[in-house]
């Protein structure tokens, strides 16, 4: 795995999600524990890292994501409601859960190789994914919107496929995971190109009942 050699403790939220660089979350928070810990990030204006933490046997992942507060809403009880953004994978080396809230000793990863191959993928992918709303507004009789912009940096396209069409977090995890952003890009092609020769089936059913 390529990382950076410093390491850094920042405050963790463990949470049964998977947040990636670039990709916002909305958090509902409630407990005394992380109403506590988002306050002092508020108040220095610091980062904190999302980690995923299987809500079934409680087992916590390797590689997490920094996130920045980009917006809060304040409620009764010192609840809040806050959107983050994620900024950065991290590798979780320890977890110290003694203190009033979670706090990570992490170490960042490195951004990804974005060559000649990353490049070439990504622009497949995102040929794929034209075709994903083209097909997708015929089924539904949907406009498609001309403004859709698909990320040009290979690693950004990575994490928004995952983050908009994955719906399980154990699939996103394993794609977080990935330290190669060409095995990411593959990956995310196979599975899309399936999707894609299913909706041109459904496509194919509906012309043929239209006419």
């Amino acid at each position: 795995m390529a990382v950076n050699q410093e390491t850094d403790l920042i405050p963790v939220f463990p949470l049964d999600v998977v947040l990636f660089p670039g990709n916002q979350l909305s958090l509902h928070i409630f407990e005394e524990k992380y109403k506590a810990m988002i306050q002092q990030i508020l108040d220095s204006g610091g980062f904190f890292g999302v980690v995923r933490r299987e809500a079934e046997v409680g087992t916590l992942a390797s590689i997490g994501c920094t996130a920045r507060i980009i917006q809060v809403k304040k409620l009764s009880q010192g609840r809040m409601n806050i959107l983050v953004e994620g900024v950065r994978r991290f590798e979780l080396l320890e977890l110290d859960e003694s203190d009033q809230f979670p706090r990570g000793l992490i170490r960042l990863c490195a951004p990804g190789k974005a060559g000649a191959r990353e490049k070439l993928l990504s622009v497949e992918l995102r040929n794929i994914l034209d075709d994903l709303l083209r097909l997708s507004a015929r089924v539904t009789g949907q406009k498609i919107s001309p403004t859709e912009i698909w990320p040009g940096d290979p690693e950004m396209l990575s994490y928004l496929v995952p983050a908009t069409f994955y719906g399980s977090p154990a699939e996103q995890q394993k794609l977080l995971e990935l330290d190669d952003n060409a095995s990411r890009l593959s990956s995310e092609i196979a599975l899309l190109q399936e999707a894609r020769k299913h909706l041109a089936v459904q496509s194919a059913i509906e012309d043929a009942f239209n006419e």
